[in-house]
């Protein structure tokens, strides 16, 4: 039950005395003074709060002012308070691959006063949540990973909303509720191309391009080694990997992590495009 307690301002108006304190059920009425026992005066109604509640909205005649004179045939006064349970959320991290030196970053309005990073394996637990409805948005971890899924597990209605390319989570929350998000990411790949020329340094300018999802990226060794350091593949993904405008008159030989490849060749006026497609698993440099 819940304990109600009435209170009536002391003659001099500063301080609140308790009258009397009564039990009462959910949606149950209760009377926690009898009419003639109402004197004259102010007085204002509190709940005891139970543990894992908290108030939500009261309504009516929780505080008032009783004068005999002026409210003598009034039948009752009537104070509606509603409460409801707090709810609780939790944001997981899980990262496939290396996980980073540094922790991945979030925005949330949860609660202002958390900052949210968390690194693989880790998580933050919300703790006396109100009901309604929050966003968690993960920072773009790119380049080195990619936000690979993102899921809310509710224990009560099923109506959070993720969104995979905005990287966020709108968790919409009832009373008594238990969500938890889990973002996960994952280690992109690498690509490391070595040129060689009769078997050591390139003396010829030699270009190649890598072509994928995000576009095409073009490198040549006018300025000594191919350099695509900056590449970073979504594994999974098929990449295709080419030598562009090579004379006919020269042979090559390829291979990819050790193992001999036969690119395809594509012959245009006297030059050859030499072009294989391949692909990383998670945090694979090929």
């Amino acid at each position: 039950g819940w304990d109600m307690t009435i209170y009536k301002l002391d003659d001099d108006n500063v301080t609140w005395v308790e009258q009397n304190t009564t039990t009462t059920t959910d949606a149950n009425w209760t009377t926690i003074i009898g009419k003639n026992n109402l004197l004259a005066g102010t007085y204002k109604i509190e709940e005891t709060l139970q543990e894992d509640w908290f108030e939500v909205a009261r309504a009516t005649d929780c505080s008032f002012t009783y004068d005999p004179n002026v409210d003598g045939n009034r039948s009752d006064y009537e104070c509606i308070i509603s409460n409801a349970l707090y709810s609780q959320i939790t944001i997981e991290k899980v990262v496939e691959g290396t996980p980073p030196t540094d922790d991945f970053n979030f925005t949330q309005d949860i609660n202002s006063s958390v900052v949210l990073a968390l690194n693989h394996g880790e998580s933050e637990v919300f703790e006396n949540v109100r009901f309604g409805s929050y966003s968690v948005v993960e920072n773009d971890p790119a380049p080195d990973y990619l936000l690979s899924n993102l899921v809310c597990n509710e224990t009560g209605l099923t109506n959070s909303v993720t969104d995979l390319l905005l990287r966020k989570a709108t968790i919409n929350i009832e009373p008594g509720e238990a969500v938890t998000c889990t973002f996960t990411n994952r280690e992109k790949g690498k690509v490391n191309v070595v040129k060689l020329e009769d078997g050591g340094e390139t003396s010829e300018v030699w270009t190649f391009t890598i072509e994928g999802p995000e576009g095409i990226m073009e490198r040549d060794t006018s300025s000594g080694a191919l350099n695509f350091e900056d590449a970073r593949l979504v594994p999974g993904t098929v990449y295709t990997l080419c030598e562009i405008n090579v004379h006919t008159l020269w042979d090559a030989n390829w291979t990819l992590n050790g193992t001999p490849i036969d690119p395809i060749l594509t012959e245009d006026n006297g030059t050859v495009d030499r072009c294989y497609d391949f692909s990383v698993d998670v945090g694979e440099t090929a």
